[in-house]
């Protein structure tokens, strides 16, 4: 004690009062560090004056079970809801078509298509009103109340998968995360980020020493958030399909055309936020889900090419057919990914998936480079469950 602190004795009792610090010029607290990255080790007890380790475990336990319990009840929730299209299904087609449509031949404005973008550069998940659609698209409003009064019990599932996502964003282990890299910012790296000229490459450094040496950043990665993500694309995957046979019904000329669009486009970004989060947090088996759905919604996209008459105009033919090969590239690279990097428990399953979206596609990319007539096979009325079918089989 008398290496670091000032003394004095009581003169009556003869006692060591310690009345202040001594200067420790040219003297460094021991500090024990991280034997691969040579940083100081950073564990949950070491921050303990933060949130005691004992409490973060229960804490941790709780959050768990709420979050497992409400996507439980979410998932039953959707399967209430896609039973409830079902029932509604004819009962809906029927009253659209009382109503007449006009033909919108061009696309919306750039602006005022919203569906899968960023409100803010701030926000962290796009858009996925889907239920906006009559300014935007030129669709009639009885045909917006019509959408919206079918589809009200998945809006009310994605609402309630929004507000467990943003709760699975911040879990206990985040906030630990969190004062890790303010601790270790302020008392052992100030040098680091105070002499690079990158900031964000210095605590790319320092995030990465964390990791590396026991705490998980957990926040955009965990378990709840993962399967919060999956099960909202799962509901934009339900609402596409009622879309897809909705336009497909009134005619493909209509402002449908370019609202399936849109929500094709939304399914694809929140399956890709998924992929991107189930591959940090390193859960194979829902990277391998996510990228069979993006094959399927590929495919989606090229029937949705094939409804549209096969341009005439020759610079009209070329843009058409070059998109219809860049697709088909970017199919072949992501099942060569799937084939590679697919759990053996699930590969089976996977690659069975696979060879279905493969059948359905021959006749989706025919259609696509106008190889085949418009609505091939089935009729209207006829391609309603079969749609149903498809969502049902994607959400599983």
């Amino acid at each position: 004690m008398g290496n670091y602190y000032e003394s004095e004795t009581d003169p009556e009792t003869e006692e060591t009062i310690y009345v202040a610090k001594k200067s420790l010029s040219g003297i460094k607290a021991k500090q024990v560090s991280c034997p691969s990255c040579v940083k100081p080790v950073v564990e949950l007890l070491r921050y303990g004056r933060r949130i005691k380790d004992a409490q973060l475990s229960i804490r941790l336990t709780k959050y768990q079970i709420i979050q497992e319990n409400e996507m439980t009840h979410i998932k039953i929730q959707l399967d209430v809801a896609r039973a409830q299209l079902e029932k509604g299904s004819n009962g809906f087609v029927q009253a659209l078509c009382k109503v007449r449509t006009r033909n919108v031949d061009n696309p919306p404005l750039p602006e005022t298509r919203k569906l899968g973008k960023l409100a803010l550069k701030s926000a962290r998940i796009p858009n996925s009103d889907f239920w906006t659609i009559a300014e935007t698209y030129e669709i009639p409003p009885t045909h917006r109340d019509l959408w919206l009064k079918h589809i009200q019990p998945v809006v009310k599932v994605v609402q309630e998968l929004d507000e467990i996502n943003k709760r699975a964003a911040r879990p206990p282990t985040k906030q630990v995360f969190e004062a890790a890299v303010s601790r270790l910012f302020r008392l052992k790296d100030r040098r680091l980020s105070a002499e690079s000229t990158d900031q964000d490459a210095a605590s790319a450094i320092i995030n990465e020493c964390i990791r590396n040496c026991g705490v998980i950043a957990d926040g955009g990665v965990g378990p709840s958030y993962v399967e919060s993500l999956a099960e909202k694309t799962n509901a934009l995957l339900l609402v596409l399909s009622e879309a897809t046979a909705t336009m497909e019904f009134i005619g493909p000329k209509t402002g449908w055309y370019w609202f399936v669009e849109d929500l094709r486009i939304c399914c694809s970004v929140y399956n890709n936020i998924t992929m991107e989060a189930a591959l940090k947090g390193r859960f194979d088996r829902r990277v391998a889900y996510s990228r069979v759905t993006l094959l399927e919604i590929m495919c989606s996209r090229f029937h949705w090419m094939g409804l549209r008459q096969f341009p005439d105009n020759k610079a009209d033919k070329e843009v058409r057919l070059g998109q219809v090969e860049n697709l088909m590239e970017r199919f072949t690279l992501e099942k060569e990914l799937l084939n590679t990097h697919c759990p053996d428990s699930i590969k089976d399953e996977c690659l069975d998936r696979v060879k279905r979206i493969e059948e359905k596609m021959v006749m989706a990319v025919k259609m696509a480079r106008g190889e085949l007539p418009l609505n091939p096979g089935l009729t209207k009325t006829e391609k309603i469950p079969v749609h149903r079918a498809i969502a049902t089989t994607l959400s599983k």
